[in-house]
């Protein structure tokens, strides 16, 4: 791979507390090339959020990143001035938060919400900012018309879609995606998915697609980590992760799968590893 879009090298990340220290992300190493779907995938509490948070430096006491870095491009991520910080995030890394579809203000109209983010980080006047927002609710195939709605009167979907267009409107190179069916059913997860896909193809941008469902990001990503109590045990490609796991605890994540034999199982690992899980 060439010089990568993103690079994370040795990251910790610790939640300090008067009694005690817990290490969430553990010497973590991950890289992102451009217009690449990266996946990371693991159970609740495994540090996927934590990581995440990271790579914009948004942590607040009690969490520390304790060692390591984080490069985009040329650029050392925790070295940056506020200034330079404010203006790196969502213009160069943007990030669609876990429960995303209820992120939204309630109280404050669809239009009203784009304007927010764009006078924060655009010099654009109104009327252009406006025009940027319909084109981005077009980008996601949703009506102009519902700029003028509240949140309420749109659907789930919908809400994702729109936080997705909030999010691509200052054009990022890398989006971050915390969990971002959740909540959603099946056919609505899968629309979702579809629109990522093709939009990263018509703009290029690249994706950090965070979930515990490891049968979501089988169909969508181009590789995947696995990731447990703060480390990544393993990162492969699609196929080297479905057909040639390399830990025991990626085959349980496997064998989880409901109808994993629609996949083509043909994983094998040491009984002894899994085991000492």
């Amino acid at each position: 791979m060439n010089q990568p879009l993103l690079s994370i090298q040795g990251l910790s990340v610790d939640y300090v507390t008067n009694q005690d220290v817990f290490r969430a992300v553990d010497k973590v190493d991950l890289d992102i090339a451009d217009n690449e779907i990266v996946g990371l995938a693991g159970e609740s509490g495994c540090g996927k959020s934590t990581l995440a948070y990271s790579v914009l430096n948004l942590h607040r006491p009690p969490a520390f990143i304790t060692q390591g870095q984080i490069r985009y491009r040329d650029t050392s991520v925790l070295d940056l001035p506020t200034a330079s910080l404010d203006r790196f995030r969502w213009n160069e890394v943007g990030m669609v938060f876990q429960s995303a579809m209820n992120s939204l203000n309630p109280v404050v109209r669809i239009d009203r919400q784009f304007l927010d983010v764009l006078h924060a980080h655009t010099d654009l006047t109104r009327e252009a900012a406006l025009a940027r927002a319909e084109d981005m609710m077009r980008l996601v195939d949703i009506p102009v018309s519902r700029l003028r709605d509240y949140p309420h009167q749109c659907s789930g979907g919908m809400r994702q879609r729109i936080v997705m267009a909030i999010c691509l409107a200052l054009e990022p190179r890398l989006i971050i995606m915390d969990e971002p069916t959740t909540a959603l059913d099946v056919v609505v997860q899968r629309e979702i998915l579809q629109q990522i896909h093709e939009l990263k193809q018509r703009l290029g941008f690249s994706v950090l697609f965070i979930t515990h469902d490891l049968a979501l990001m089988l169909q969508f990503c181009d590789r995947i980590g696995i990731m447990r109590q703060g480390r990544i045990l393993e990162m492969g490609s699609r196929d080297d992760i479905l057909h040639r796991p390399q830990n025991a605890y990626t085959c349980q994540l496997l064998d989880a799968i409901p109808g994993r034999h629609l996949f083509g199982r043909t994983w094998q690992w040491n009984q002894t590893e899994e085991a000492a899980l």
